[in-house]
């Protein structure tokens, strides 16, 4: 059809401009009996001419349609348009989706599945509409960012639109840590740990870092091993889904200490961190005390009794004195 259509354009430009060349010629003859200065006439109707060819080009208009607000998201799908009415059948026109035009677009542009095609016709006013058309199911993100771009070589106009694409999974996604509460973060203590994410879509690529290593594959050196970290997962009331990886720490020591946790999605492309710190309360409840002599006592032919002491939780039998530099064991005698 679109073989007719052009053979059927390309005939009617060249009947109006036969039939105004009739016109000049009728009218010039008419003039050139009635003895007027026919070389202004006829400079007269060619300009008249010209003039209604070009207000013909100004009445070309370029139509581009995209998927509606409403549409522009990831798993909504649309009808994608560029179209041309103008006075004459255009078969030059096209489209090019990133600068590649839409007949050459490879197999991995997400863009091919739409199957755009092009077709024409003539509207009831006489003018032609050529369009190239196509349906996009359903969006993903590589749809997004994509610059159309509708041209005619014929008329030497275009127009361009912009497609973006939101993910609303992304917007809905939320994540859950949760550690020691502050009671809970001392040494002899315990908690559980705890990575989850919720989402509209199971996420099997949900995973935890610590220490910049994946809990699946902790060493037998470090301190977190014994969590004993599960992953599992379950569809919540409201139809989302929530994967959530658990441990539990019996007794926390300074091994747990500043540990860096990364909750991470490779599927949503999101993740959290959190710190973990760890106190000893021991260390926070040893007390040294010092002694020497009063001041009374503090004169040539006095004394007194000098000490060292400290008080901890548990025996520490590293305590020890030094005088001037020198540890009180090393006197000699």
């Amino acid at each position: 059809s679109s073989g007719i259509n052009a053979e059927y354009g390309d005939h009617c430009r060249t009947g109006a401009i036969t039939s105004s060349l009739q016109s000049l010629f009728f009218f010039s003859s008419r003039i050139h009996r009635a003895g007027v200065a026919t070389e202004s006439m006829i400079a007269l109707l060619l300009f008249l001419a010209l003039q209604a060819d070009s207000a013909a080009v100004n009445e070309t208009h370029i139509t581009v349609r995209g998927p509606k607000p409403s549409q522009a998201y990831v798993g909504e799908g649309s009808s994608v348009t560029c179209a041309i009415n103008a006075p004459y059948f255009d078969d030059s026109f096209t489209m090019f989706v990133n600068n590649v035009n839409y007949t050459n677009l490879n197999s991995s542009s997400p863009w091919l599945a739409a199957n755009f095609t092009k077709s024409a016709w003539r509207e009831t006013n006489g003018t032609y509409t050529t369009a190239i058309e196509g349906f996009v199911d359903y969006y993903t993100m590589q749809h997004d960012s994509t610059y159309l771009f509708c041209f005619s070589p014929q008329y030497q106009i275009g127009d361009g639109l912009w497609i973006r694409i939101t993910d609303r999974q992304t917007n809905d996604t939320h994540f859950t840590i949760r550690g020691p509460k502050p009671s809970q973060a001392y040494v002899g203590e315990g908690s559980s740990v705890t990575c989850a994410i919720n989402a509209p879509y199971f996420d099997d690529s949900f995973t935890m870092f610590i220490n910049n290593v994946n809990y699946t594959n902790l060493n037998s050196s470090s301190p977190w091993l014994a969590a004993n970290f599960t992953k599992s997962a379950w569809r919540e009331t409201n139809g989302t889904y929530t994967v959530a990886i658990e441990g539990f720490v019996d007794y926390f020591t300074m091994q747990h200490d500043r540990t860096d946790f990364l909750c991470y999605s490779a599927k949503y492309e999101r993740g959290r961190y959190f710190w973990i710190k760890i106190k000893d309360r021991q260390a926070n409840q040893t007390n040294i005390h010092i002694r020497g002599p009063k001041p009374s006592e503090a004169y040539v032919g006095a004394g007194s009794s000098v000490t060292c002491a400290i008080n901890a939780a548990n025996v520490d039998d590293s305590f020890t004195m030094f005088i001037n530099n020198v540890n009180y064991t090393n006197f000699e005698q």
